[in-house]
Order: structure tokens, then sequence, then C-alpha cells
């Protein structure tokens, strides 16, 4: 069966089953696969049995989001979130931000072939993340950026100074999927903040191939996409929202994770827009109703950063 065979199927299976079940009874029978999800603001972390997590710069280095227009509504119209990263935490403040509609969904891909290894790969090919449009305070943030994905060190460093958040990026799941408890223990705390830079770097100008790591998206069956890296626009920082605990051992890795987002170019024909259920991971927006979206034209790629010249841990 083609490509595009796979996905009409698909569709019209997801569609059927919008359409057989209200989209309430969708809502609970996912949470109830998921008990985590059930309650709102859940603070309790089920950690029996867990194995070792991925080293902060083992994860960090191995994560890479290609990012495809979509739509959709905020979970809420505000929240407050906290500053994480060691580096910059202390230089970027804590803000309270107002959060618009959806713009893009994000999703782990692999550069050039360049897989990670069985273990890591069981992490960063669930981190999926809805970015919505966001506002805050002004900022003015200095700060020098270094690629650590092997695929890309051989980029100039950046010095960049960060001027304005304007994108919010939060977990979710795909058309109900299950996700190992050990990996949703770390992938429902990646939220980020996307600060604009005052200036845009020179084009990179690199040609990539992009290879889809989610086992949802890989089932559609797409061939890689071969895409130009252009210009830099924005730094992703990790936050937290509101007062969230978030574990000690998740915080350590997820705390070194940063994004430089590049404007890229598709050099193969276009994919085809394909739809999507999403559900949010996060424990704050757990009472939040699964959603459908229609991926389109991926614009974006999120490729890992080091900040001020400070790796993240071994």
């Amino acid at each position: 069966m083609s490509s595009i065979s796979r996905i009409k199927s698909r569709t019209s299976s997801l569609l059927a089953l919008g359409a057989i079940l209200p989209i309430g009874t969708i809502a609970c029978s996912a949470a109830n696969d998921d008990p985590e999800l059930d309650v709102p603001g859940a603070k309790t972390e089920a950690v029996a049995s867990v194995p070792e997590l991925p080293s902060a710069r083992a994860f960090a280095r191995a994560l890479d989001l290609e990012c495809y227009q979509s739509e959709g509504t905020p979970p809420v119209d505000e929240l407050g979130i906290r500053q994480l990263n060691p580096v910059i935490k202390d230089k970027l403040p804590n803000q309270r931000i107002r959060l618009g509609n959806m713009t893009h969904t994000c999703l782990p891909v692999a550069k050039n072939n360049n897989i990670p290894n069985e273990n890591v790969r069981k992490f960063v090919s669930q981190v999926d993340l809805a970015c919505y449009d966001a506002k805050a305070d002004p900022v003015n943030v200095p700060v020098n950026l270094r690629h650590i994905n092997p695929v890309l060190q051989g980029l100039p460093d950046h010095d960049v100074r960060l001027v304005e958040l304007t994108k919010f990026c939060t977990p979710v799941r795909k058309n109900f999927a299950q996700i190992d408890p050990v990996v949703r223990r770390l992938v429902s705390r990646m939220d980020f903040a996307c600060y604009a830079f005052e200036d845009f770097t020179p084009p990179a100008n690199v040609n990539l191939s992009l290879t889809h790591l989610n086992p949802v998206v890989q089932a559609f069956g797409f061939p890689n996409r071969l895409v130009q890296l252009k210009r830099s626009k924005h730094l992703c920082v990790p936050v937290a929202k509101n007062q969230e605990p978030i574990p000690e051992d998740v915080k350590a890795v997820v705390e070194w994770v940063d994004f430089m987002q590049y404007d890229m170019e598709l050099q193969t024909p276009d994919p085809p827009d394909f739809p999507l259920w999403l559900q949010h991971l996060n424990p704050l927006f757990a009472g939040k109703p699964p959603f459908i979206t229609w991926l389109k034209k991926p614009t974006d790629l999120l490729v890992p950063v080091a900040k001020n010249n400070q790796l993240p841990p071994i």
C-alpha cells in the first residue's frame, strides 16, 4: 500500500472514531488507560522499577524536532513559567505569559540517518510538542550558543540577544498511543519558552535528510525529507509551569535541553497533510480533552545547543 493510501486509511479510521464516539467519551477512554493523566495537577510519581534515565548530554544532543504547521486552541489563557536551565535562569526572569492559538506540532527526527542508540531513542522518540503563540514582558539577555549534535557541530557559535518571548511549547502524545511510564515520567515535563533574537543569525545553508523517530508517525510510511537550514530566529529554553513540582532526577535532564529554532526549506516535495489526535501529557494540563489537528507543511527545525560554553553533564 502506498504512503498516500496508508494516510487516507488512517485518516478515515481517526475521523470515524470521532464520529462514533463523542469527544467526551474519547477523552475518558484515553485518560482511563493512563491513570496519571486523570487528575489535573497530579503530583504523585510512579518510581518503582525505574531504569536509569539517559544522561542530560546524551538526551539533549540526540533531540531534534521537525515542526509542522497546525492549529488548535490553547489549554489555558495565562500561565506562570519558571526558568530551569542553570546557565540562564538567573538572567531570564520567571514570567507570567499569555497564550494564543497553536501554530505548530513538533515531532522527533534524526538527521542524516544519525539514529540515537536504543536506550536514548526510547526517550527521544516520544518527545512531541504542541507550540502556541505567547506574549510576555520584553527581556534583554545576551547568550552564546554552540551546537552539540554531532551532525551540526561544524557550524559556528552564535552570539545572540534574547528580546521577546513569542512561543510556548508543551508535551503531547499522539493517537492515544501508550507510552512507557518511565519514558512518560521524563517527557511529560518537557515544556519550553521560546525567545526571539534581536537579529536573525546568518543562513546556515546546510542540507539535511530527516527521518521520523516517533512510532505513530513512522507507521504512516513517510519517506525521508531533504531540507536546507536557513536562518535561526529563536532560542527555546526549558521551563516549569506555575508551582508544579518536578522530580529531581527528571529535572537534572530536562533543565539542560535548549533548542535553536531554524527556518528550513524543503528540497523534496512537500509531504501530504495528515491528521493526529493530540493529548496533553504535562500533569498541569492532564484534564484537558484530546483534540484532532492536521499537520501541514513542515517549516522549522529545533536543534540542540549549549549556552555560554557550558555543556550538559555527562
